[in-house]
């Protein structure tokens, strides 16, 4: 049997197989190249750094390791880097305004828009039982929270106001306080300091309610739970069955780190060559008779005075190399990336246009107005809608103030950033009133004002006007109708403007 068996031995041999590391094939098992279909996935000598913490695990794994370190870097980045403060406050000014959102309820019955919009005025004014914060205050840190910290939280509370007897409220609060109490930590459905059913949806939170400040504020923790009923835990989520967020500026940390180390290294060697711009060179080692120069390193030298070098040596001007040429293209290159996941522009992030022609500018500004515009329909979503109808219209309907009709609108007006040419955006936005694509509510929404004061305001300054015995104010708007034209109909779809329509329907 000595060929044939040899020949069966071979056939009977197992293949070798490479193995499969976290990263990917690993082709050192082997010792030969790997052929496949996808190139981006061949593991190499060349690539194999690079992609050595590509493990492909759930993303809340690494939020388990990495979120309290993510948190903390981004906090203190904040809190040392002007740039990137600036990009974080920048998109909370622009998604909450100076007012906050404006609401107007569209229904059949007066007295229930009236109370209703008069109660969340309230309401929104003084949300907080500490009576530190207001609501725009508060809808600001979300925003930043979001950015910082991956989320936001709020818990429902019980405020007393002297105007209005409603006295639904809430308080944010860190999302650093939801955590899992230790004698949860071996619970699979408890993570993030939130307790799930079978399918995920949250039934209880768990906040920590110690007040210690300072060195002793990790000594005491007093873990709390919340039904989730009374919690919201709002996060931006990035794939499926996530349990919390991440901070969104957490792809930008080694980005504003590198600016900041490279300004420093860079502003250490201007400062060097500034502050030894004139330097002694011995040219005729022959001719030194004073060795002064060389044994105390410096030389006194007379402002304003021509000064004479020993004998033997020469006054060498020293070249200043830093900035570089390139400084700042280069860090304006990598400023841009601060505001890249916001799809916020370069003249954002730097709020200078000195460098972006007009329609750059355009573009550009509309790209950011898009983004603002996501981030306010999410808080809109996730927060405002709930607040209005689990607290406020709820305790209207308990305390019989107003009757709640069958179907009503929510309608939110936002704050609009500045744009980069009113002029030219206003006159789309009369076009579009003309052509009946939009009716004057949603076009005075486009621009960030509330129509009923806009008709409100209107009206008396025509009154104080005739009062006065004064003509109208002039108007160019070349029979533009305050009102849609009944011949022309407004189609019932939501519109795509700056305002936002809810629609909430009771059943009889």
């Amino acid at each position: 049997m000595g060929l044939f068996g040899s020949i069966a031995g071979i056939f009977k041999r197992k293949p070798v197989r490479p193995t499969r590391g976290v990263f990917g094939r690993d082709d050192r098992a082997t010792g030969f190249e790997s052929v496949g279909r996808f190139a981006a996935a061949q593991t190499n000598r060349l690539n194999r750094a690079h992609w050595e913490r590509a493990h492909g695990q759930s993303i809340n794994n690494d939020l388990a390791m990495y979120l309290a370190t993510l948190q903390a870097r981004c906090q203190f980045e904040y809190a040392s880097n002007p740039q990137f403060e600036g990009v974080c406050n920048t998109l909370g000014d622009d998604v909450t305004g100076r007012d906050g959102p404006l609401l107007q309820i569209d229904s059949d019955s007066d007295k229930f828009s009236r109370v209703v919009e008069a109660a969340w005025w309230e309401v929104f004014g003084n949300p907080d039982p500490t009576q530190r914060f207001g609501g725009v205050e508060i809808m600001r840190t979300w925003v930043i929270s979001l950015l910082l910290a991956g989320s936001y939280v709020n818990i429902n509370s019980t405020v007393r106001r002297a105007a209005t007897p409603i006295t639904f409220g809430w308080r944010s609060v860190h999302p650093r306080r939801l955590v899992t109490p230790p004698q949860f930590s071996g619970d699979p459905n408890v993570a993030f300091g939130c307790r799930s059913n079978d399918d995920g949806a949250p039934l209880e939170y768990y906040i920590d309610n110690s007040r210690n400040i300072g060195p002793f504020a990790q000594l005491g923790m007093q873990f709390k739970p919340y039904p989730a009923a009374a919690v919201q835990h709002c996060y931006i989520p990035v794939e499926g069955e996530q349990l919390t967020g991440y901070p969104l500026m957490t792809s930008t940390l080694e980005t504003a780190a590198d600016i900041r180390d490279y300004d420093k290294l860079v502003m250490e060697a201007a400062k060097n060559a500034a502050g030894h711009a004139v330097g002694l060179q011995a040219t005729h080692p022959e001719l030194v008779t004073d060795p002064q120069p060389i044994a105390t390193d410096t030389y006194p030298m007379s402002s304003g005075e021509v000064n004479v070098a020993p004998p033997g040596w020469a006054w060498q001007s020293l070249q200043a190399t830093q900035p570089a040429a390139q400084y700042v293209e280069f860090r304006r290159e990598r400023a841009a990336e601060l505001g890249r996941p916001l799809h916020m522009p370069l003249l954002v992030v730097l709020l200078s246009a000195a460098d972006a022609n007009f329609s750059s500018a355009q573009y550009e500004g509309a790209v950011y107005l898009e983004g603002v515009r996501k981030l306010q329909g999410f808080i809109e979503r996730r927060s405002l809608n709930k607040f209005l109808m689990q607290g406020v219209i709820a305790e209207i309907a308990l305390r019989g103030m107003a009757r709640i009709p069958r179907e009503f609108e929510a309608v939110w007006t936002h704050n609009v950033p500045p744009h980069a040419n009113i002029e030219k955006y206003v006159r789309a936005i009369e076009t579009m009133v003309k052509l009946g694509l939009i009716a004057p509510s949603q076009a005075s929404a486009m621009l960030g004002y509330d129509w009923d004061f806009v008709v409100s305001a209107r009206k008396k300054c025509q009154d104080d006007l005739e009062q006065a015995d004064l003509p109208p104010t002039p108007s160019d708007t070349d029979g533009m109708p305050l009102e849609p034209d009944e011949a022309a109909p407004q189609p019932k779809a939501k519109p795509k403007t700056r305002n936002s329509r809810v629609r909430f329907s009771f059943a009889s």
